[in-house]
């Protein structure tokens, strides 16, 4: 069975109520040029058309076809795609707080890569010749430590890739979940607490509130907000407004995750899985007042399966 069978009633659902992926893209293609592919992209001449280009548009393709020149990215991505679209039509219609949406997300996320294991496989397979696997795991480092007020990051991502033709990878990045509905406001504190440890390698990740479009999760880069603190304190604020269209000048979760796994983006390098884990680990709060990570990870891996075990105090140990 193909990523369309598996997901059809989920792609449906984006194209025919145009939301999730489809308020990011819909009848602007450029955004994919800018955003996602740096302005080139040979690989199909329909996609310059959007989704008004029919089956040569970037979205039908997306959903229905292969987007990318691998196909074991096109299935990563839909099955993010899929990921996205339930989060949109089930979870934000309840209107949670933050936390509860990122548990949601990364749920559904397990989900869907359970659904494409035997299809990443084969592709693979077909591909190089030998069977890759796709893993998804979400972990708290805290071990049930409570979150703090004002958290540096709701979740540290790590990006590992082992794909016969393309370089070794591991990368993170760490995430602020914000929502915005029109617009959000953004705390300064909390703005430099995400990018203490540098602001090239954390984003916040935005959940669109508005039930007329319910977009999918936006990844924003905080450096990019970073000229909007700078004003903001200089009027003596402490916190400052970002608007909706100003959102969705980010990137899709989605297609963020391609980003990373094709050029790094803007994440953060590691020699290894185990340094990234550390690297977050590094960053649990000594103290119930820390401004640091709330302990939360999740880690997308392409050929290598992620090991799950349990260290002498009794807690997982994770490897990839």
């Amino acid at each position: 069975m193909n990523d369309t069978a598996l997901f059809q009633e989920d792609f449906y659902w984006i194209t025919r109520n145009r939301k999730a992926i489809y308020s990011w893209l819909g009848d602007k293609g450029y955004r994919f040029f800018d955003k996602v592919l740096d302005g080139n992209w040979p690989f199909h001449p329909g996609l310059y058309y959007g989704f008004g280009g029919g089956i040569g548009g970037i979205l039908s393709l997306l959903l229905h076809g292969q987007l990318f020149e691998n196909p074991l990215f096109d299935t990563m991505v839909k099955a993010l795609v899929r990921a996205e679209s339930r989060l949109c039509s089930r979870f934000l219609p309840q209107r949670s707080h933050e936390e509860r949406l990122t548990g949601n997300l990364v749920s559904e996320i397990d989900s869907a890569f359970f659904l494409i294991r035997e299809r990443f496989r084969a592709l693979s397979q077909e591909r190089y010749g030998e069977s890759k696997v796709v893993d998804f795991y979400y972990y708290d480092l805290s071990r049930g430590g409570k979150a703090e007020k004002i958290t540096g990051a709701d979740l540290g991502l790590i990006f590992v890739l082992d794909l016969p033709d393309l370089p070794f990878m591991v990368r993170s990045l760490r995430l602020q979940a914000k929502k915005v509905h029109g617009s959000s406001r953004i705390d300064i504190a909390q703005l430099h607490t995400l990018t203490s440890h540098g602001a090239d390698d954390s984003a916040y990740l935005f959940y669109d509130m508005d039930p007329a479009t319910y977009c999918a999760p936006i990844v924003y880069p905080a450096s990019s907000m970073e000229h909007r603190a700078k004003s903001a304190e200089k009027e003596s604020n402490k916190t400052f407004s970002i608007s909706y269209d100003d959102v969705l000048s980010g990137i899709p979760l989605s297609l963020f995750a391609y980003r990373v796994f094709s050029t790094g983006a803007s994440t953060q390098e590691h020699a290894q899985f185990k340094d990234a884990y550390h690297f977050f680990e590094r960053q649990l709060p000594q103290h119930r007042d820390d401004n640091c990570l709330g302990g939360r990870i999740a880690i997308i891996s392409l050929g290598r399966p992620i090991a799950i075990g349990v260290n002498n105090d009794g807690g997982l140990e994770l490897n990839v």
